[in-house]
């Protein structure tokens, strides 16, 4: 009889290891697995938090207020409607993400590869985007009063309704990037939308530099 409480114990703990071992694998096993089997190696342990999951192959991205994120692949992520003012994403890929209406006042954004991002009313103002490609990136009705564009490339961006008023766009590339009368331009904008007769229209740079207004 005092032998039958321990060898109870042993086969339960028996039973329950190979229990826990299931449940390990189907939450993913450890820690380097959360996010889809790729490890995110932050400098501050405050950017873990900033992640979702990719289980659904889609980067869920809960915004981090002037956190970290340079240089990290955000590409086709989620972030519409967070708020990333003053974070450092400079060098991020961000290529097809969705930004539609999130917060990224006085961010740094320099050299991030922006393709064909969906940032419709995003609020991008005084933020630093030198050097980004914002090719094709739906912008519309964002606002980017202030924002440093220098040498950024916005060929065939959509600009309608959006606001650029104080903008830099010093050797930006402006190519059949879509505008509209509702678009509020810097200071010394080759056009003035609302003097353009088409209700939208694309910018158009000749060989000789100079800009026109033409279909899209």
């Amino acid at each position: 009889m005092p032998r039958t409480v321990p060898i109870l114990v042993s086969v339960l703990l028996a039973l329950a290891l190979p229990a826990q071992a299931d449940d390990d694998r189907r939450h993913g096993g450890d820690d380097d697995d959360r996010h889809g089997g790729q490890r995110h190696d932050f400098d501050d342990d405050d950017f873990d938090d900033a992640f979702g999951s990719r289980s659904t192959g889609v980067l869920v991205v809960q915004g981090c207020r002037g956190c970290n994120l340079a240089g990290q692949d955000l590409s086709r992520g989620q972030l519409a409607g967070q708020d990333f003012a003053y974070a450092n994403l400079s060098g991020a890929d961000l290529e097809r993400a969705n930004l539609a209406g999130a917060n990224f006042e006085g961010a740094t954004l320099a050299g991030a590869d922006m393709e064909r991002v969906q940032a419709g009313g995003a609020h991008l103002r005084g933020a630093n985007l030198a050097g980004a490609n914002l090719e094709r990136a739906d912008l519309s009705g964002a606002d980017l009063g202030g924002a440093n564009l220098v040498g950024a490339n916005l060929e065939r961006a959509n600009l309608t309704g959006a606001n650029l008023f104080g903008a830099d766009l010093t050797n930006a590339n402006l190519d059949r990037t879509a505008l509209d009368r509702r678009t509020a331009v810097p200071a010394g904008f080759p056009l003035v939308p609302s003097a353009i007769p088409q209700l939208s229209f694309c910018v158009r740079i000749d060989p000789n530099g100079g800009f026109s207004a033409g279909g899209c």
